[in-house]
């Protein structure tokens, strides 16, 4: 049936003598579409039906399913209203309460989820559904030991409940009990072997145990069923720089595997090669985006957790050699990240322009309100068009994603006015010009930072050591360096 023919039939509906028979047929003409995927045209037909239908006793199942097309389509705030509809037609029925419930936990309105979820168990104590629910909304509101009997009672409810198991080994694996999460995460496998998360959460289990190599194989099993899932390349990266530390050669190997196996993951490749001491010139923008999209929302709180204090560190040596803020300088924060040196920054400009490769990380930027403008670039290339434009540039954490860094330091030197100052921060090597590392990340010596900065047409104001942040709980030491322009 085809769009105009639905559009005739509903229509004639008013019409019809039979209307109970017609309803019923159209609802399934909606839910047909709905079970095809094709939920804009499940949405316009359901639509029409509670409209024309608007008095019929079973109206609320075309509003129910309403709601949960327009969650398919992202509509959260007209799926609740649509959904609020059908409650309000039955209040005593259970699915509403559940199917509201659910739509608000997709907007994080979590203690209304919690109250129309509590509802739907109320009037069917044993509705599996909406026990998970339950379950993912106390999960989130941090009340564990509710989150996790709601999750033991939708498994009371159906034993074979994978998403509840799931949910109650996350839930065990939160609460400092590794051996029970693992166990119901086996027990998912044994009835899914190919339960992606579950594969992935069990790396996890072992990555934070301490047993790096049984993590990477989880990992590499993982990406068997879900090749293109960079975040799970990442945490592979991250178990085979902690194994390259116990047993070098196992990671090496584990390496060459992945890389060879994922040859069009950027993360893959550019992990790989550094695990192999196959130094590449820099990271790929592709590497870039893929690494730090994904990490957008949590990067501050990581940061956080590694005690990274290179924000502070650069912005105190600007401060030492500018003196005190006026606000008159045109500043660049060149790889701006989530905008952690903005703070910082803005007292200084009468103009705060922020640019990063990664959309997630702008758009973490943004939110702060700082910046007077936000571009998404790859940094070299967008400062070739901007000749003499800033006084103030600050390349935070930006350098240990370039190896070869004469060309990147004479491009940012090229963007700075003269009189202009440059802030940046890089990793420490001891000797040589600079190398990749096992974490993807390149050292620089500090006469090579010298030789490159001088060769740039910059003076080095000051160029010290300082413990930059930590990592697998070393210090990371590193240089924070100022240089001017003449």
């Amino acid at each position: 049936m085809n769009r105009r023919d639905r559009r005739r039939q509903l229509a004639e509906l008013p019409k019809a003598p039979d209307l109970s028979a017609r309803f019923a047929n159209d609802v399934k003409i909606a839910t047909t579409l709905h079970k095809q995927g094709r939920l804009k045209e499940a949405v316009d037909v359901y639509r029409k039906v509670v409209k024309v239908y608007e008095g019929h006793p079973d109206v609320r199942v075309a509003w129910s399913n309403l709601g949960a097309a327009l969650q398919g389509l992202g509509k959260f705030d007209d799926a609740v209203i649509a959904l609020k509809k059908a409650r309000a037609l039955k209040p005593d029925h259970p699915p509403p309460h559940h199917n509201l419930g659910m739509a608000l936990l997709q907007q994080n309105k979590l203690e209304e989820a919690l109250e129309s979820l509590t509802r739907a168990i109320e009037l069917d104590p044993n509705f599996h559904d909406a026990w998970v629910g339950l379950g993912i909304a106390c999960e989130k509101l941090g009340d564990m030991g509710r989150a996790e009997d709601a999750c033991r009672r939708a498994l009371a409810a159906d034993p074979r409940s994978l998403q509840a198991r799931f949910n109650l080994a996350n839930v065990l694996r939160q609460t400092g009990r590794p051996d029970a999460a693992k166990a119901e995460l086996e027990a998912c496998l044994a009835q899914e072997p190919n339960f992606a998360e579950a594969i992935y959460t069990l790396g996890r289990l072992e990555e934070v145990g301490g047993n790096p190599a049984a993590a990477a194989e989880r990992y590499l099993a993982t990406l068997k069923l879900v090749p293109q899932a960079e975040p799970v390349h990442n945490q592979l990266g991250q178990a085979l720089q902690a194994l390259a530390e116990r047993d070098p050669e196992q990671a090496r190997r584990l390496a060459a595997t992945w890389r060879e196996t994922y040859p069009d993951s950027p993360i893959a490749q550019h992990r790989a090669a550094a695990l192999l001491g196959e130094g590449t010139t820099r990271a790929s923008d592709d590497f870039l985006v893929n690494q730090f999209n994904p990490f957008a929302e949590i990067y501050d709180e990581a940061m956080a957790a590694v005690d990274n204090h290179a924000p502070e560190l650069l912005l105190a040596a600007l401060g030492k050699v500018l003196g005190e803020p006026t606000g008159g300088l045109s500043v660049l924060d060149a790889g701006c990240g989530t905008g952690l040196l903005a703070p910082g920054l803005k007292p200084y400009a009468k103009a705060l322009t922020g640019v990063d490769l990664s959309p997630g990380m702008v758009e973490k930027a943004r939110a702060r309100g700082l910046y007077d403008s936000l571009e998404v670039a790859e940094l070299t290339a967008w400062l070739a068009g901007q000749a003499g434009r800033f006084d103030l540039m600050a390349a935070g954490d930006v350098l240990p994603y370039l190896g070869d860094l004469a060309g990147p330091v004479s491009t940012l030197a090229g963007a700075l006015a003269p009189g202009g100052t440059l802030g940046l921060t890089a990793e420490r090597l001891e000797e040589g010009t600079w190398t990749l590392l096992p974490t993807g990340r390149y050292s620089h010596s500090e006469t090579y930072l010298r030789q490159v900065l001088e060769s740039a047409g910059l003076t080095v104001a000051t160029l010290h050591e300082e413990v930059l942040r930590r990592e697998g709980g070393e210090p990371v030491v590193g240089y924070v360096v100022v240089a001017g322009k003449a």
